[in-house]
């Protein structure tokens, strides 16, 4: 009797994880952790960074849901605070259908979606370009915002025809320089 229980007990869960599973092609679920324990709060911005959601850090665990406009992937924020006015995190994150999985620790990692992938890879070029400035002897200022005004303009043309490039020209564009401005400006008025 006691086989035939627990047997049941296991289809019932296989069925609720089957659900739960299936159940996110229509919506976008982000799963974040934070290992910043002074963290208490997760906001959800929009692209505005005007608040759409929010919820208590439990943990270092927080998720948000979204389940409007995931047809279109867009951009939104993910913002942590202290609940000070000065001291908070912010991570964009790319709303579309799928899991996401957001750690915000010592470095940060995003991935679940194909775009999330390439913000991953953006933030670590990001890293790379940071990296070689430290290595790098006797480098100028001017040699600095060139580094990262070529970098930012081979992004956003590597992703002009995604939502992802508008982003980068919008929260990182003031870095482009000279030709890097007109370039990226013409890729993404093509699109």
């Amino acid at each position: 009797m006691k086989k035939y229980i627990v047997l049941l007990f296991v289809g019932v869960l296989f069925a609720i994880l089957e659900a739960c599973r299936t159940g996110n092609e229509n919506k976008c679920l982000i799963l974040g952790h934070t290992s910043f324990k002074a963290y208490t709060k997760a906001y959800l911005l929009d692209i505005n960074r005007q608040p759409i959601d929010s919820i208590a850090v439990n943990g270092g665990e927080f998720s948000f849901t979204q389940l409007d406009s995931i047809d279109t992937p867009h951009v939104m924020l993910i913002r942590l605070d202290d609940g000070s006015e000065d001291d908070w995190l912010e991570m964009p994150v790319m709303v579309e259908r799928g899991t996401v999985e957001l750690k915000i620790e010592e470095y940060v990692h995003i991935s679940g979606t194909p775009l999330n992938n390439a913000i991953q890879d953006f933030l670590d070029g990001i890293q790379r370009c940071k990296d070689g400035i430290v290595l790098g002897k006797n480098i100028t200022p001017d040699e600095v915002e060139r580094i990262f005004s070529e970098y930012y303009c081979q992004q956003i043309l590597a992703n002009c025809d995604n939502t992802l490039g508008r982003y980068i020209y919008q929260d990182y564009g003031i870095h482009l320089k000279g030709g890097d401005m007109e370039k990226a400006k013409a890729a993404l008025s093509n699109k």
